[in-house]
């Protein structure tokens, strides 16, 4: 009954992952109000699948099979009766457990993807047919790469100095580390709600923006 105020058991979290010494930590009885809003679960993995939406269905099912460890840490969502009348749909709490899972997903999805040519030349399809990991040397194929993967981790077009940014990264570090700063850009998990124009009169925790 989304009118029942009880929320639903959350159940147990999984276990912190091993040698991860959070700088942080947050209690779990007090959620304040955020200009962040995190994913829930079943979006955050529907939004992994996206941005690999070039890899074949079997490639795709395989790379996430190799992330089910990392997915399976962070925790399902309770949803609040009184959240589904606001209309949100899940608790928005944010644990260490979100963070390390968050974190254990995307450095496998970046290791996995780099290590393989095939992985690699289907990422690289958005550069044209028949492009390969050799395609990415080409300054054309590297900035068009960017800017496709930029664009579903900021859920928005990169601006040139993100682009720049980027591109150091690759240049520096390769491919596994750009692909890993892809997937760990704050906007791929959180819905940042302060972006575009200030509506007159809304101003305070209900604040309204004009995209």
């Amino acid at each position: 009954d989304p009118n029942d105020p009880t929320p639903t058991p959350m159940g147990e979290l999984p276990p912190p992952v091993p040698g991860y010494d959070p700088a942080f930590s947050c209690g779990t009885d007090t959620v304040l109000s955020s200009e962040f809003r995190r994913l829930a679960k079943v979006q955050y993995v529907n939004s992994v699948r996206e941005f690999l939406s070039t890899l074949s269905t079997a490639n795709l099912d395989t790379v996430l099979a190799g992330v089910q460890t990392g997915l399976e840490r962070i925790p399902d969502d309770g949803v609040d009766g009184r959240e589904l009348v606001q209309r949100n749909l899940h608790d928005n709490r944010v644990l260490p457990a979100h963070v390390n899972g968050v974190f254990d997903v995307s450095v496998g999805l970046a290791e996995q993807l780099a290590a393989s040519d095939i992985y690699v030349g289907e990422l690289a399809k958005v550069c044209g047919a028949g492009s390969t990991r050799a395609s990415l040397s080409q300054a054309t194929c590297l900035d068009t790469f960017i800017a496709h993967y930029a664009k579903k981790a900021l859920r928005r077009p990169a601006t040139t100095a993100e682009v720049a940014d980027f591109k150091a990264a690759y240049t520096k570090d390769g491919l596994a580390f750009l692909l890993g700063t892809l997937l760990l850009q704050p906007r791929f998990y959180y819905r940042i709600e302060i972006d575009g124009t200030l509506v007159s009169g809304t101003e305070g925790q209900d604040a309204t923006y004009r995209l």
